[in-house]
């Protein structure tokens, strides 16, 4: 049909641009068709903060796998930082929806359900996708758990997907978008067509795009095995004893200078006046610190700290 020969020239014309993003930064021979990847757009400085020290950490904890950032609406500063840790394709569909963006009645900003669309367009064989809110937690045991995902996940389906699930009986179908094991190819158009309908979805109504990417991969997706990922906000009975990474989300993400206070005084920075559980805050400490001892590394990086909106609490271990 017409439409489907649309979405076929659109996901050939992506994977062609996004080839044009050079070479890419690590690159064994064993892993030269792998790729982690992260999305970077849009003006603030702390996604960027963000993806410099995503980026140190994954040269650290597997240098012989490639780094690619889809970008969009970056200033030369910036691009100019993530070039010397990522390999940077600008983002076909975030461009194209930019343009709709800005042909339409002012309003307040959306976060698009297909940002992560060109994932699937990229020309690699295996993506592992990170949100930038994501600190990996260097160690012999999460370097051996990164390093065995990797090959358990080598019989991947071309339309299955790996994600991290989400621990609760009512969305029991639902898995966190922060985290997904990918295989380019065939997904990319039922993802567009779920994106351009954007229709409620009962199982997993939260997130910007989970309900479209678990509509899209219904039944079609596996746990990420070994891998033991945390949240800030964890409840006890679900906390790693030795966790592989934590995932901060935006309320304990810790790229602003109110969180840089709390951190060198041994404290917890959040925008939540609670934290869910407090054994869950010596994790997360100990991930506030490491992101920052990696940040202050990366040369200029006073650039990329944000002050903010809304008031920061520090909270102590007990």
């Amino acid at each position: 049909s017409a439409a489907a020969t649309n979405v076929s020239a659109r996901r050939r014309d992506a994977r062609r641009r996004l080839e044009k993003g050079g070479e890419a930064k690590g690159g064994a021979a064993t892993a030269t068709n792998e790729t982690y990847a992260c999305l970077v757009y849009g003006p603030g400085k702390g996604h960027v903060a963000g993806a410099l020290v995503l980026g140190a950490t994954l040269r650290t904890m597997d240098g012989a796998r490639r780094r690619t950032a889809l970008v969009f609406d970056l200033s030369d500063a910036a691009r100019g930082a993530l070039g010397g840790l990522w390999d940077l394709r600008d983002s076909p569909s975030l461009e194209r929806r930019g343009k709709e963006e800005s042909a339409r009645p002012s309003g307040p900003p959306t976060v698009w359900p297909g940002r992560k669309l060109d994932l699937w367009a990229l020309p690699y064989a295996r993506v592992l996708y990170l949100d930038l809110d994501i600190m990996l937690l260097p160690s012999p045991t999460s370097a051996a758990h990164l390093r065995e995902l990797w090959r358990r996940t080598e019989d991947l389906g071309l339309t299955e997907l790996a994600a991290n699930r989400v621990y609760s009986t009512s969305t029991k179908n639902c898995f966190n978008g922060g985290m997904l094991l990918l295989r380019p190819g065939p997904a990319f158009a039922a993802y567009e067509r779920n994106v351009v309908l954007n229709e409620p979805n009962a199982e997993c109504p939260g997130g910007h795009d989970q309900p479209v990417l678990t509509k899209t991969f219904r039944g079609r997706w596996r746990p990420i095995e070994p891998w033991k990922p945390m949240k800030a906000t964890e409840k006890c009975k679900h906390v790693p004893d030795r966790p592989d990474a934590m995932h901060f989300f935006s309320a304990s993400a810790p790229w602003s200078h109110q969180c840089a206070h709390c951190v060198a005084a041994d404290r917890v920075c959040s925008h939540h006046r609670e934290l869910a559980d407090e054994c869950a805050r010596p994790h997360l400490l100990r991930s506030q610190k490491l992101w920052w001892s990696t940040l202050v590394e990366v040369p200029g990086y006073e650039a990329w700290l944000e002050d903010l909106p809304g008031k920061i609490h520090c909270f102590g271990l007990v």
